[in-house]
């Protein structure tokens, strides 16, 4: 009897530490279930905002909230799968704005152009298809389907009217590459018909297709593309000026607050005085230039000046040279002579 009294006093403890699921409010909240949405229009207890236990009071609220928002999931009709219960929500009824405006619907490429305007529909496929021949499902595009056409295709007949000597795989190689680059050039172009970019670089089959203003954008980039960035670039007779576009320097004004000038002035003038790193000028490193490139210019003077006692230096290869050469050959021939006659 004691034992059943104990199990009967526990159940009451357990029941207790639950809380029941019905909650009393004197104002019903107003629910949103497409956005799982209820906000509670009733006033807050100001004493208890204001009291020791004001935590605990918030903790109460929000938990009869969550508790009336999801009587009212249960109330709606529910579906069980694989033993899990879910329900439908119904269409959001509170509209909440954007933070940034709504993505722009991607542009159609030439192709999806061309198919809505001869009405052609897309079929979804499937990303497997059979293959006859290998006896298995495989990949209709990818890596796998790749190693499945070698796999197949293990030898390649070489036709009557091509040298028998001809590799057909690197044929075969060579034809994927120029497909892919095909692919790819086509791509750029629609991403330069998208974006409205002038034709250079990517240029269309036909050149007349071309608005004016694309053929007008890329003349003046391509005269814009030289040296000289197109001061010297020919202009045809009837070719309109170009607006330039970059940066442009900012001047400040002549007229008007002149602070700022000042204190700009003497910005200037206390860092022409300062030596340290960093400063505008540097007056002991300029003053040790100076001396440098005088000592150098003092040491050429002494290198053309000849020794005296030596021999005379001439310069080869040059005039200055040549003359100072003949002078020196010349003096040495009258010298042997007169020792002969002696």
């Amino acid at each position: 009897m004691d034992r059943a009294l104990a199990v009967l006093s526990q159940i009451e403890e357990d029941a207790k530490k639950v809380k029941p699921t019905d909650v009393e409010k004197e104002v019903d909240l107003e629910y949103d279930i497409g956005l799982l949405l209820a906000s509670d229009p009733n006033p807050l207890d100001h004493d208890a905002l204001h009291s020791a236990d004001r935590d605990g009071y918030l903790q109460r609220l929000a938990r009869d909230n969550c508790q009336l928002l999801f009587n009212r999931l249960y109330q709606l009709p529910t579906q069980t799968k694989d033993d899990v219960t879910t329900v439908n929500l119904p269409a959001a009824q509170l509209r909440i704005p954007r933070e940034k405006p709504a993505p722009k619907p991607k542009p159609l490429t030439k192709w999806e152009e061309y198919a809505k305007a001869k009405g052609i529909s897309r079929n979804k496929k499937g990303k497997k298809i059979w293959d006859t021949e290998l006896k298995r499902w495989v990949p209709r595009y990818g890596a796998k389907k790749a190693q499945a056409d070698r796999e197949k295709n293990w030898v390649m007949e070489v036709p009557a009217n091509v040298d028998p000597n001809t590799d057909m795989f690197a044929k075969a190689a060579e034809k994927k590459r120029e497909r892919v680059a095909k692919n790819e050039l086509q791509r750029l172009r629609n991403v330069k018909r998208n974006m409205k970019v002038p034709t250079v670089g990517v240029t269309p089959k036909d050149v007349t297709k071309s608005s004016t203003s694309e053929l007008t954008e890329a003349a003046a980039l391509a005269r814009r593309s030289t040296a000289s960035l197109g001061k010297f670039s020919q202009r045809l007779p009837r070719d309109a000026p170009t607006k330039e576009r970059g940066k442009r320097r900012q001047f400040a004004p002549a007229v008007g607050d002149t602070r700022g000038e000042v204190r700009g002035q003497l910005e200037l003038l206390q860092n022409l005085g300062r030596k340290e790193k960093g400063a505008v000028v540097d007056t002991e490193k300029a003053a040790n230039r100076l001396i440098h490139q005088e000592q150098r210019e003092r040491a050429a003077s002494k290198e053309d000046k000849p020794k005296k006692g030596g021999k005379k230096r001439w310069i080869p290869n040059t005039k200055k040279g040549e003359k100072q050469k003949k002078a020196i050959a010349k003096k040495a021939g009258k010298g042997r002579k007169g020792a002969k006659g002696r």
